[in-house]
């Protein structure tokens, strides 16, 4: 992706530079409230007209492709029923690339064709929206905050949907203030601060990044990922190979056998017992790269296990308790979730 994006208003500038490599397919673009994001959105589809676009992505050059926007507001037409939208989308389709069946299965809202758009929640108008910008067979899909109205379990389907597109060639582009849903299922994202791009690249690297200045100590997480070593159905968990270590997750997102999943900072807890018998299922050797205090007596422990980054979050309190110190060999501990 090399794209550029310049714009002027009364009281707000865009200048804008997307540099992430060709190969990826599901970038995640977050943000504080009124960094530019949903601007940067519109500008991409064309609905700017002082905005100044350039560049491509994969084969698609900006300006000449057809894009796909699916607001936060899903904007269905209103005297239309939820199939008499999907077909209006088909029809104006170049090329048709799904069905009806497959991208209502995958937004889950089969059930909802016969409805009415004023008679829908939040939820299922955006679910909508969003199998109507597919149908519409995109060479890009830009998202802005897509989910934000579904509950979790529902969030989660919809994303793997959207990440199984994306695998398949579909170029999506989805703005999110859940950083957790950016880590679990795009494959690079950028930062957006001023109407800038502050930092961007690959998510683990970019999270890293912000890791100071961003997520509060109580907000911080790692994110984990390896090959699914076994599936337990009768624990309902998989064994997860991260690095050198094996982990437990029961609902981590797994893709062609490899998994991703985010640990919170707030979940790890720290010791020096190595062999400890205790209900807590995973536990990483790990070393301590850094130790950042805040003034309401919370410590933000920076661990590394081999190639793995891993964050905790412990009272200052138990830091002079147990007087970790840089350098030192620790086992973190936490939770099957």
């Amino acid at each position: 992706m090399d794209i550029k994006v310049t714009g002027h208003w009364k009281e707000f500038n865009l200048t804008v530079a997307l540099n992430l490599p060709q190969d990826c397919a599901f970038v995640g673009l977050s943000g504080p409230s009124g960094a530019g994001k949903s601007t940067l959105m519109r500008c991409l589809a064309g609905l700017s007209e002082r905005a100044t676009v350039a560049g491509g992505w994969q084969q698609t050059i900006i300006g000449e492709g057809r894009t796909g926007l699916v607001f936060q507001d899903s904007l269905l037409f209103s005297h239309l029923s939820v199939k008499g939208n999907l077909d209006l989308a088909m029809e104006y389709a170049a090329k048709t690339r799904f069905t009806l069946d497959d991208v209502t299965r995958g937004c889950h809202c089969q059930h909802l064709l016969a409805r009415m758009p004023h008679t829908l929640s939040g939820g299922e108008a955006q679910r909508v929206a969003i199998a109507r910008a597919i149908l519409n067979s995109p060479d890009m899909l830009l998202l802005d905050e897509p989910v934000s109205a579904l509950d979790n379990s529902l969030k989660h389907e919809v994303l793997k949907y959207l990440s199984a597109l994306a695998e398949k060639g579909m170029k999506i582009v989805m703005v999110s203030h859940d950083l957790h849903d950016i880590a679990l299922y795009c494959d690079a994202m950028a930062w957006l601060e001023n109407g800038c791009i502050s930092s961007q690249g690959e998510v683990e690297q970019v999270l890293a990044t912000l890791a100071d200045t961003v997520a509060s100590y109580e907000g911080q997480f790692s994110v984990l990922k390896g090959e699914v070593v076994n599936h337990l159905p009768a624990q309902n968990c998989y064994q997860i190979r991260v690095g050198e270590q094996v982990v437990y997750a029961r609902k981590p997102v797994i893709q062609k056998n490899r998994a991703t999943l985010t640990v919170d900072a707030r979940d790890v807890s720290l010791d020096r017992e190595h062999a400890l018998a205790s209900s807590i299922v995973n536990s990483l050797p790990c070393h301590i790269e850094a130790i950042h205090c805040s003034e309401d007596k919370k410590a933000m422990v920076t661990l590394r296990c081999n190639d793995v980054q891993l964050f905790a979050v412990i009272s200052t309190l138990s830091l002079e308790r147990l007087g970790f110190e840089v350098g030192e060999p620790v086992t973190a501990r936490f939770k099957l979730r």
